[in-house]
């Protein structure tokens, strides 16, 4: 099963025990392959650089770029969503899930865990996809 991993989830897999790290931990295995694009990979260096995340040590998280990096299949996309209005960034993990042609997005986002559903993708929080 191909799975796209919002930014929220990925930080807060590695930044904090819980359901996004079971999740992320589930990508590890062969049943579940992460896919991300190079957006997704962008948005999570830049998030990863915020202050408010400063408490977390350099070595973690290079250590956490290192396994998305080798355990992710990173895609190119090419759709062009403008779905989501209020926070175009989501728009990037729906076209993401879209091209990687994923079955679910997991995420903590309202904007959109607000759609349920596009496309045939579901859209769930990690204890829900945990539950799968």
């Amino acid at each position: 099963m191909r799975v796209v991993l919002d930014t929220n989830i990925l930080v807060s897999a590695m930044g904090w025990n819980g359901n996004e790290r079971e999740v992320l931990l589930a990508t590890l295995s062969d049943d579940v392959d992460l896919v991300l694009s190079d957006e997704i990979i962008s948005e999570l260096l830049h998030v990863l650089s915020y202050e408010k995340l400063s408490h977390i040590p350099e070595e973690k998280i290079s250590l956490f770029l290192e396994i998305i990096m080798e355990t992710a299949i990173i895609i190119e996309t090419t759709s062009k969503l403008a779905i989501i209005k209020e926070d175009t960034m989501d728009n990037r993990i729906l076209e993401c899930a879209i091209d990687g042609d994923v079955k679910y997005i997991v995420s903590g986002d309202k904007h959109l865990l607000g759609l349920k559903e596009y496309e045939g993708i579901k859209i769930l929080k990690a204890k829900a996809f945990l539950s799968i």
